[in-house]
């Protein structure tokens, strides 16, 4: 497999030849699979649904703590309670699709504007981050793309047997925020505590997932010096 020499570079998506066309043209993480809609599934609930599927891929989100103020988080947990119950997982395409458009989107728009302090922004920051992810790489879990922006981050993960994306995220934001804070001499809670995931469901949504990740620092207009980028998955 692929990997990053450290320091991660930063790479430009958009200059891609195939990026924008329809046809296939991403190989599989080793060991991917689909949501297996038969199979057994674990669901875990806090303030978002989670769902575990062992030996799928997922596409994770985290965030800096001060990347969204409490007012605006609470409405938009609202909204979403709301969707949630008249929407239980799993979901059908044009659910998740609608999902996506009413919440996802909004949120996405949100955080590339850049809210908070965005420490990220910082290469010494983001080399923690990235060096963490690659740690237990091939040993807990296969790492398929992630992208680190100035206060949140995106990755694509396949856990091995044995090892539940929950304990991974909880390993990876532990050991961040501690190294995070010593570096910027502070103290307090470095990520909001809880992380969006989601199941890839085929083929179709890894590509979608990872055209979104690479192209998420273009959208946000960011320069090379303000993000930190690694794509298994690119040819």
């Amino acid at each position: 497999m692929k990997r990053a020499a450290s320091p991660f570079w930063n790479v430009k998506r958009a200059a891609s030849p195939w990026i924008g066309k329809t046809e296939s043209r991403l190989p599989m993480p080793f060991h991917f699979k689909p949501l297996n809609w038969a199979g057994s599934v674990e669901k875990r609930e806090r303030n978002l649904p989670h769902w575990d599927q062992e030996g799928c891929t997922y596409f994770v989100t985290w965030r800096l703590a001060d990347s969204v103020d409490t007012d605006t988080l609470q409405s938009w947990q609202r909204e979403r309670d709301d969707f949630f119950l008249l929407h239980p997982k799993p979901w059908d395409e044009p659910t998740e699709k609608s999902y996506h458009d009413h919440f996802t989107r909004r949120m996405e728009r949100w955080l590339d504007a850049g809210h908070g302090t965005c420490v990220l922004r910082e290469k010494a920051c983001r080399n923690i981050v990235a060096e963490c992810l690659h740690h237990f790489a091939d040993v807990r879990y296969e790492l398929a793309a992630w992208v680190i922006m100035p206060n949140h981050i995106h990755v694509l993960v396949c856990p091995f047997p044995g090892w539940q994306l929950e304990r991974i995220l909880h390993t990876w934001k532990s050991f961040t925020a501690n190294k995070i804070n010593e570096l910027l001499e502070q103290q307090g809670a470095l990520w909001m505590d809880e992380s969006f995931d989601h199941i890839v469901r085929d083929k179709s949504a890894l590509e979608r997932f990872a055209k979104y990740l690479r192209n998420n620092p273009i959208k946000a207009r960011l320069s090379e010096a303000e993000y930190s980028m690694w794509d298994a998955l690119e040819t």
